[in-house]
């Protein structure tokens, strides 16, 4: 109500309603009062919806972040923290000694398969597919990092893994 009769206007219709007391004045003041209060309404809805939009966009793009760029150390600990500090290194562009070094001991998909006659036939994939399928199956990261890591396409990454395991599987069936 202090708040009302702080306006100049409203001051001087109140005072008139007061003093004269007819019929005229205090619909008018009733008129200003309502129209004040609508206002003090509306503001007060759209402080509220602005104030829970923000919220519900704070939980959306937390969710999305999570879901598609996870950050290291934020949500998740210790083996998914080492991955994603892994698949940061991998991402780098900057040349680092640790990340040349980690390169050149960095071991090959070959030297994880026992099988001769597999090793042999990896030879035909290109570097690209082998290098895709080292990701794959020694890194344990799925198509959308493997995309981000090489700069490509989610849909490129799939082809491939699917062309160097058809080509793995006709090599070593044209052997028997």
């Amino acid at each position: 109500m202090k708040e009302f009769l702080k306006s100049g206007d409203n001051q001087r219709i109140f005072n008139k309603a007061i003093n004269d007391m007819d019929k005229e004045s205090i619909e008018q003041l009733n008129a200003s009062f309502r129209r004040y209060y609508k206002n003090i309404i509306l503001i007060s809805y759209i402080s509220k919806t602005i104030h829970f939009s923000a919220i519900e966009f704070d939980k959306k793009l937390r969710n999305y972040y999570k879901k598609n760029l996870p950050i290291p150390g934020v949500t998740e600990k210790s083996i998914t923290q080492e991955k994603h500090l892994l698949m940061d290194l991998l991402m780098s562009t900057d040349e680092d000694t640790t990340f040349i070094n980690f390169q050149l001991k960095q071991k090959n998909i070959s030297d994880y398969i026992a099988n001769a006659h597999l090793n042999s036939k990896m030879k035909l994939l290109s570097n690209k597919q082998l290098r895709i399928l080292e990701l794959i199956y020694i890194h344990n990261f799925n198509n959308k990092q493997i995309a981000k890591i090489l700069n490509d396409s989610e849909q490129t990454i799939s082809y491939n893994h699917q062309a160097a395991l058809k080509k793995l599987r006709n090599a070593c069936k044209q052997e028997k």
